[in-house]
């Protein structure tokens, strides 16, 4: 690939912009025959650097889910662990309270 400042990443970039536009009604915005003719590249090893950067944009969203899924799993549990806690508060209430209740007779032991 002769030196025009580009990188590998950046070429696949510009043609997932492509991609992007095309959804836009706007894909002929980008003439990739005349960018890969200027970069001195084939138009294939264009799409080789575009399906690269694509499985890892799509590596990084699936990591990216994964961490948001253990996240919400993580509030989750916190939340599960207050209600927890609030409800042993309750429990251990209840029984200083019956336990005083039976001291008091008004209870059977």
């Amino acid at each position: 690939m002769k030196d025009k400042g580009l990188t590998k990443e950046e070429i696949g970039s510009i043609l997932l912009a492509k991609k992007a536009l095309s959804k836009l009604g706007h894909g002929s915005m980008i003439n990739v025959k005349k960018l890969c003719s200027e970069m001195g590249i084939s138009r294939k090893a264009a799409y080789s650097y575009y399906r690269r950067l694509k499985g890892k944009k799509k590596v990084q969203e699936t990591k990216d889910k994964e961490r948001d899924d253990i996240l919400k799993e993580n509030m989750l549990l916190k939340e599960r662990i207050k209600r927890l806690e609030i409800e042993n508060r309750i429990l251990n209430i209840l029984k200083r309270g019956m336990e005083d209740l039976k001291k008091r007779g008004y209870l059977d032991k």
